[in-house]
């Protein structure tokens, strides 16, 4: 995926981020979405798309608090 999107492959890990999951109440990433595209959890598009907002958000949220 490259560079740009390596911060979002994973979970945040508390030891890199101490406070982020008491900023973020809803946490999510690029892995868990491939993960649920795998499993075919998602059940419409939009779905995958609040998922993908989502990550965003919290990227805005978190850094800029």
């Amino acid at each position: 995926m490259g560079d740009v999107a390596a911060p979002f492959l994973s979970q945040v890990k508390r030891k890199d981020a101490p406070d982020y999951y008491k900023v973020i109440r809803q946490p999510m990433d690029l892995g868990t979405m491939v993960r649920n595209l795998r499993s075919e959890t998602y059940n419409s598009k939009r779905q995958f798309a609040d998922h993908l907002q989502l990550v965003r958000d919290n990227c805005y949220t978190y850094n800029t608090e």
